[in-house]
C-alpha cells in the first residue's frame, strides 16, 4: 500500500534562532494594558494568494518593537519561521511581518493591522499586494500538557486500512514536535513534525521515507486518543487515522 503521492517540496525543521528586527521607536504613549507584548498561541485563517494557510502559530512580540516565532500550516511540507516589527499607536498596533524558510527563501511579506488586550485575547489581519488576507486570532501562551509518547492504530486511505505506529517526541521550540513511525508490515518507515495548541489540536505533515512520498494531517489529541484527517498534496485523496497512546 503507497500511502501519500509524490512532491518535489523537502521537509525541514526551523529550530535556529530568530533573527529580530531591533530598535522600532514608539509612535504613541498607549496603555500597557492593550499592548502585544508577550508570547501568543494563534490560530491561522484566511488566504495567501488565493490559498487557505489554516493553521498553528506561536509568535512573541518583544518590548523592543521586534516579533519572531514559526508557523506551520495545513497542505504545507515546511515549518515557517516568521520575523517582523511592530509599534503600538493608541489601542491598535501595526508592522510588517516577514514569513521565510530555514534557508533565507521569504515565502511572503505581509502589512499587519491589530489589537490585543494583555493576558486575554489577540487579533491581527495580515495583507500584501497581491490580496491576500491573512487573520490570527488567539491568546497568550500557557504551559501546554504534552503529548510526548507512542501511538498505534489505523490508518485508511484509497479504500485501505492498514496498522500505523508513531511517536511523538518534543521538539526545540515551544508546540512542537518530531514524528516517527511506520505502517503496514512496519517496514515502511515514517517522519514529519507537527506544531500542536493547548486544545490538543495539531497540524503536522508525515513523510513516507521508504517510498519518498508524504501527506498533510490535522486533528486533535484529546484523552490519549488521537483522531485526524488527512489529504495527499498532489491529488487531495483523503486520508483518515484512528490512534490509542499506549500509556491510555
Amino acid at each position: 500500500m503507497r500511502l501519500f503521492l509524490p512532491s518535489s517540496l523537502s521537509c525541514r525543521l526551523l529550530i535556529a534562532a530568530l533573527a529580530l528586527f531591533a530598535g522600532v521607536p514608539a509612535l504613541a504613549q498607549a496603555s500597557a494594558a492593550s499592548a502585544p507584548t508577550g508570547q501568543w498561541e494563534l490560530k491561522v485563517g484566511g488566504t495567501f494568494e488565493g490559498d487557505k494557510v489554516n493553521g498553528i502559530a506561536y509568535i512573541e512580540f518583544e518590548a523592543d518593537g521586534s516579533l519572531g516565532g514559526y508557523y506551520l500550516s495545513r497542505y504545507s511540507s515546511d515549518v515557517y519561521q516568521v520575523d517582523g516589527s511592530w509599534v503600538q499607536v493608541g489601542k491598535k498596533f501595526s508592522g510588517s511581518v516577514e514569513v521565510f524558510l530555514g534557508s533565507g527563501e521569504t515565502i511572503g511579506t505581509f502589512e499587519m493591522t491589530g489589537s490585543a488586550r494583555v493576558g486575554k485575547s489577540f487579533s491581527a489581519r495580515l495583507t500584501d499586494e497581491f490580496g491576500s488576507k491573512v487573520s490570527l486570532t488567539g491568546k497568550p501562551f500557557v504551559a501546554l500538557g504534552s503529548l510526548e509518547g507512542e501511538y498505534t492504530g489505523t490508518i485508511k486511505q484509497y479504500g485501505q486500512t492498514v496498522d500505523l505506529y508513531i511517536e511523538l517526541t518534543p521538539g526545540e521550540v515551544d508546540g512542537l514536535y518530531e514524528i516517527s513511525g511506520s505502517f503496514g508490515s512496519g517496514s515502511n518507515l515514517l517522519s514529519g513534525f507537527t506544531v500542536a495548541n493547548r486544545k490538543g489540536e495539531f497540524v503536522a505533515y508525515v513523510y513516507n521515507e521508504t517510498d519518498d512520498i508524504y501527506a498533510s494531517i490535522w486533528g486533535k489529541i484529546s484523552g490519549g486518543r488521537l483522531k485526524a484527517t488527512g489529504v495527499s498534496l498532489e491529488d487531495g485523496s483523503k486520508i483518515q487515522i484512528s490512534l490509542v497512546s499506549s500509556g491510555s
